[in-house]
């Protein structure tokens, strides 16, 4: 599991959450493996929005970054 999901499962963390915003206590996760299993399902639901779009493309598309 990466570090940074973590977070969530420290007191000091949900402290800091609670004192700044109360009323978000019932909306606080309580695993870190809940978060990657909800970030893991919107990408594969974005990903198959993005290939239906692209499959519907009627002109040449051509994709490009910059990766360092």
């Amino acid at each position: 599991m990466h570090i940074v999901l973590m977070v969530v499962e420290s007191n000091s963390f949900r402290e800091l959450i609670l004192f700044i915003a109360p009323a978000l206590e019932s909306f606080l996760v309580h695993s870190a493996s809940i978060i990657r299993r909800w970030i893991l399902q919107l990408f594969e639901r974005q990903t198959l929005i993005i290939k239906k779009k692209l499959a519907r493309a009627r002109l040449k598309i051509h994709i490009s970054f910059d990766l360092w």
